[in-house]
């Protein structure tokens, strides 16, 4: 992804969680070049990869920066810096995964946490498992991806 930061991601929890990258010019393929120069936001750089193009584990590094920084509050909160991961009631049982996940984090590049294991600690499922997403007729699929994936293109209905 490259990019990763405040200003390239929308998201809410309500009615159901959901993400959406922004700005995504940077994305490619791991090994090839970007449509565009790689660019990184002030405050958002991985230390163990500056001045180089991104990697898995760079965007990996910045997954961790957006949820400390989501769940604290904190625009300064980072894996490395200990963030202050206090919850209230029930919740309170995330502290301890979530800050093995951070330390993980804040540790050497080829070791940091993926995206599916943040979801497991955070519990985090599809209100629709095990069927498709719900897609608007304007948003259908043109049908699988080389890899087998379905694309779902983001348009406005004309």
């Amino acid at each position: 992804l490259g990019d990763l930061s405040p200003r390239n991601i929308a998201w809410s929890v309500s009615p159901i969680p959901r993400v959406m990258l922004l700005d995504c010019d940077g994305i490619r393929p791991a090994g090839e070049d970007g449509v565009l120069p790689r660019a990184d936001t002030r405050g958002w750089e991985d230390p163990t990869n500056l001045g180089l193009p991104p990697t898995a584990d760079s965007d990996r590094f910045k997954l961790a920066l957006t949820i400390a920084r989501v769940l604290t509050g904190d625009r300064n909160a980072a894996p490395g810096l200990r963030p202050d991961l206090t919850f209230a009631g029930e919740a309170g049982i995330l502290v301890g995964p979530l800050t093995r996940l951070m330390d993980q984090a804040a540790g050497p590049p080829g070791l940091r946490p993926t995206a599916s294991q943040w979801a497991t600690v955070l519990d985090v499922r599809t209100p629709w498992a095990g069927t498709a997403p719900p897609v608007p007729p304007s948003m259908r699929s043109r049908g699988p991806s080389p890899s087998g994936e379905i694309l779902r293109p983001f348009r406005r209905s004309r």
